[in-house]
Parts: C-alpha cells; structure tokens; sequence
C-alpha cells in the first residue's frame, strides 16, 4: 500500500451531545479545521496547529 488512503472505521451509533449523529463528514471536518491555521477553531488553542503540522510532517517522511 503506498499510504495514500486511509481507512478509518467508524463506530455506529455515536452522538454528539445534541443528538445528531457523529459520520465522516465530522471525521473529514475536524481535520481539515486542523490544518487550517486561519480556522476559527484555532482561537485560544496554541497547540492544535502545531500538533497537526507535525503529524502531517511525520506520516510524509518518505520511507526508507
């Protein structure tokens, strides 16, 4: 596999605390929200970016 998907499988039956149902959009959302420093979401959270910053930087270091 070259490592340019990924597979996560997601538990059924999982709600926020509204109600609604927790799906892959959300998946998708968070990420994206977390790869975006001029996200909203970054507001009195210092570390979020830099956190994902290193994780995308981790998982793309070429193999050996």
């Amino acid at each position: 596999e070259d490592l340019t998907v990924w597979t996560c499988k997601l538990r059924e039956g999982v709600t926020f605390h509204d109600g609604s149902a927790f799906d892959a959009k959300d998946v998708l959302a968070s990420w994206q929200a977390g790869l975006d420093a001029s996200s909203p979401t970054h507001v009195g959270n210092t570390g979020a970016f830099e956190y994902f910053s290193t994780l995308w930087g981790l998982m793309n270091v070429p193999a050996q």
